[in-house]
């Protein structure tokens, strides 16, 4: 699955790190022979890179605004697919939205428990109503995802924001494709 290999990248990201930062120091230390820092200069010089890192990664990495855009998207072409008896494309959707959520995981892990917990308590049920070809348990739990994403708005503060309660997901009235897309799969 895709996060495992974005957890694998991840990890190995954070090994060459810590390998360069064990390089610089050791080639930086004083009058310029290896070997000559203190561990507690190796480990701050180390720390100092990671910080560094961090900040450089959040910088160039989408945030979870961008990542709510496609959620959103995905989440009214589910609900269009739902309509239109298309359930392979409502899973669809809703895997997609699994997939792009662990980037927000990743990218954002601070976030990553309220993702998950939003996951398994309302995309594995939408999966499921979708699997199970039940509209009416689709539309129940695709009601109860709206509301979970609303609360979830109120609740997450931010440097900048007290919460994003102003963000208000409903039931789609406009297809997001503007027609392009034929949710009946025929």
């Amino acid at each position: 699955m895709l996060k495992s290999k974005r957890a694998k990248i991840a990890t190995i990201l954070g090994a060459m790190l810590v390998l360069l930062a064990i390089v610089v120091a050791g080639c930086t230390s004083g009058g310029g022979s290896a070997g000559t820092n203190t561990n507690s200069d190796l480990s701050k010089k180390v720390d100092d890179l990671q910080k560094f890192a961090a900040v450089q990664q959040k910088s160039i990495n989408p945030g979870l605004g961008t990542i709510m855009i496609e959620y959103s998207t995905r989440m009214a072409k589910a609900w269009f697919a739902a309509q239109a008896g298309n359930w392979d494309m409502a899973r669809y959707q809703i895997d997609e939205m699994k997939e792009i959520q662990e980037t927000g995981e990743i990218t954002r892990p601070k976030r990553a428990p309220q993702l998950k917990k939003f996951e398994s308590k309302y995309l594995d049920t939408m999966d499921k109503a979708a699997e199970d070809k039940d509209l009416n348990k689709f539309q129940a739990a695709y009601t109860d995802a709206i509301k979970g994403c609303n609360d979830c708005h109120t609740q997450v503060k931010s440097d900048e924001f007290s919460n994003y309660g102003f963000i208000k997901v409903q039931i789609p009235k406009t297809d997001p494709t503007g027609g392009l897309q034929n949710y009946s799969g025929k």
